[in-house]
């Protein structure tokens, strides 16, 4: 099986993607890093990021609306790692 793994750290220095196979079951589980990239975060969304880790002027729509913008990011990161 092939799996994707996200990662994003409190550096903001963009999103890590691994693609791994995945092998066995239990104990017997292997698992084997395939690919690896870092996808970009924009500057606008890690603006909001800093922004929301804050507190500062950021209500709770704000958070909300930063949820779905990672989102589509992180979607964006595993489309470029599909491709490649």
């Amino acid at each position: 099986m092939l799996a994707i793994g996200l990662m994003s750290g409190t550096s903001l220095d963009g999103i890590d993607v691994a693609l791994c196979e995945v092998n066995g079951w239990g104990e017997n589980t292997t698992i084997q890093c395939v690919d690896f990239i870092v996808y970009p975060i924009p500057e606008k969304t890690k603006d909001k990021i800093r922004k929301a880790c804050l507190s500062v002027g950021f209500s709770t729509r704000d958070v909300c609306s930063l949820n779905f913008e990672f989102g589509k990011v992180c979607s964006e990161a595993v489309k470029k790692m599909k491709k490649k």
